[in-house]
């Protein structure tokens, strides 16, 4: 019986949401789509097809613990699926939180703030009131529709 987890590279202990991320990049980086020789190819399709078949399995997860009591593998080894909240009602914090692309958020954040700062002074002196009031709408529709999660 082959293991599913390693052939997903994942821990036993891995939350639904890691394998899938491991299955996407696996099924990524195997399509047979992405190899040009015909050798290459019907490897990338075996392996392509391995993939697959642990992904069926540990995704769902009635067959998931089904597999895991094959494996001998008890269901109080594994953590929780969802954060627990701290005490505060916030979700634990990411284990990267000096992740160069969250400081890279941050910095074009404070960018794109201090600019609109700078705009909207401007535009209240030049305009007045009414020029200000219609630039802040302008500002909330377009943060609302791209920027809200």
């Amino acid at each position: 019986m082959q293991n599913y987890y390693e052939i997903l590279d994942v821990p036993s202990r891995a939350s639904q949401k890691e394998i899938k991320e491991r299955f996407r990049f696996l099924a990524n980086a195997y399509h047979p789509d992405k190899f040009a020789t015909p050798a290459h190819k019907t490897q990338a399709e075996v392996t392509f097809k391995k993939i697959n078949e642990a992904y069926q399995v540990l995704s769902v997860p009635a067959k998931r613990a089904e597999y895991d009591r094959s494996l001998g593998i008890t269901p109080y080894s594994r953590p929780p699926q969802q954060p627990r909240p701290t005490p505060y009602g916030h979700n634990q914090p990411s284990s990267r939180p000096n992740d160069i692309y969250s400081i890279g958020q941050m910095v074009v954040r404070t960018f794109a703030i201090v600019v609109l700062f700078y705009v909207a002074s401007f535009i209240a002196l030049r305009m007045g009131v009414g020029g200000l009031v219609m630039f802040l709408i302008l500002v909330a529709v377009i943060y609302f529709r791209y920027f809200w999660k």
